[in-house]
């Protein structure tokens, strides 16, 4: 078998990477070696983790314990590991934490460097790497890319998260720079990039990147196979559910995706009054941590909750999000899902198939509880709708393509190339 390196960096890149891992060892066409760049994130207890070590026991660790040659990078990572990971280091002020991870990257940059990790290639014979899609200059992918260059080892590129924003300028940075060749600088030097749906494909073409270097195979996180499996690992809430009350969850995400902040707390504080309503609130994953909210004017609206997100889509009646890809699993398991387009000024690719309620106006959404409470409403979307959306955006175009399948043969014929 071909030995390939799939390198990841936080949960979400994780999240995205271990369907095609899965595939990978069900398969046996690849044989992946996993390796974490970010020593900051704790992913030995993480469930999907767990499942990919039941399958097999493939090696997982952080990129810098492999190949070990100095007795002081050795030392380097455990005197990080342990301080990183101290309680006393989330209790020191921010601007001393960003300068201790700093200075650790940087003596990680000097430590290892090109010779190193053209070792590790030499030594596990690796024939292809894939990251998420990453800047070159984040921490080591530098080195990386230098080192894959020389040694003609492609660089295949696989999403850490879904592009639902229909626009060109989809951050509030985007749209104050409006560089329209940001992608081709930030991801250029990856040599394949393997994207969900044509959609995609075209927009990323239009900001940089080269057509010919990007392929539309659909979402392995978001495709049936892996929804079935990531679903029977997550299991089944036991979220207590008030049967008098309407149970809606809004799942929060960053304001630097053009969010209308006003809006947003304006229209929850107006839900939570209500009172037929049981509101809960879901810090985006990023912050999960230390349960952040976009905006701190929501710790006194509704409850904040950091159970698993699809625990919390089990417990809801009502699914409100605005850019978050996860609202797929509302769709998936037949949850209302209301787009209050008013939330943001992007376009979203839900809207554009008509999958979703979409609202207007915080009077609109009100009212729209209100009737589904009452129980007297008609959806505006149906499963045809849903469906339509899913065959574009997650199956590129063919309901039948197997999309875990067609990752790996793409994989698996670029270390041929």
């Amino acid at each position: 078998m071909k030995n390939v390196l799939f390198l990841f960096r936080s949960y979400a890149d994780l999240d995205h990477m271990v369907p095609l891992l899965h595939k990978a060892l069900t398969t046996r066409k690849i044989h992946p070696i996993v390796a974490c760049t970010n020593i900051d994130f704790d992913f030995t207890n993480d469930f999907r983790i767990k499942h990919i070590k039941s399958i097999q026991n493939v090696n997982i660790d952080y990129l810098f314990n492999y190949n070990e040659k100095q007795v002081r990078v050795l030392l380097l990572n455990i005197t990080q590991l342990l301080i990183l990971r101290a309680t006393f280091f989330h209790k020191i002020p921010l601007v001393l934490k960003t300068l201790l991870k700093l200075r650790f990257m940087l003596i990680k940059q000097k430590q290892n460097t090109s010779n190193w990790f053209a070792s590790i290639c030499k030594q596990f014979q690796i024939r292809t790497v894939v990251v998420d899609f990453t800047n070159e200059n984040r921490t080591i992918y530098s080195t990386i890319s230098s080192v894959c260059a020389s040694n003609q080892i492609p660089v295949i590129g696989v999403p850490h998260g879904f592009d639902f924003a229909d626009n060109t300028f989809w951050t509030n940075d985007a749209l104050e720079k409006q560089n329209k060749s940001r992608m081709g600088e930030n991801w250029g030097w990856i040599n394949h990039l393997l994207v969900p749906s044509t959609a995609i494909k075209n927009k990323y073409s239009s900001l940089g990147l080269k057509k010919k270097n990007i392929t539309s195979l659909g979402s392995p996180r978001f495709c049936q196979e892996w929804m079935q499996i990531y679903h029977s690992l997550v299991g089944t809430s036991s979220i207590y559910k008030d049967p008098s009350k309407l149970k809606v969850l809004y799942i929060d995400h960053s304001s630097i995706y053009r969010a209308n902040p006003d809006s947003i707390v304006e229209t929850l504080s107006a839900i939570n009054t209500l009172g037929c309503t049981d509101l809960k609130i879901k810090p985006h994953i990023r912050a999960l941590k230390n349960s952040l909210l976009s905006d701190e004017r929501m710790y006194s609206v509704g409850s904040i909750d950091d159970s698993h997100t699809i625990h919390l889509i089990q417990w809801a009646d009502v699914v409100i999000n605005c850019i978050s890809s996860v609202i797929l699993e509302a769709l998936y398991l037949n949850k209302i899902f209301m787009y209050p387009s008013y939330f943001n000024q992007n376009d979203m690719r839900w809207s554009k198939f008509g999958s979703c309620w979409e609202i207007k106006s915080k009077h609109e959404l009100i009212n729209a509880l209100s009737n589904i409470f009452s129980g007297d409403y008609d959806l505006p979307y149906n499963q045809t709708d849903i469906d339509h959306f899913f065959e574009s955006e997650i199956y590129a175009g063919d309901r039948n393509n197997d999309v875990l399948g067609n990752y790996i043969e793409h994989i698996f014929a670029t270390t041929d190339i």
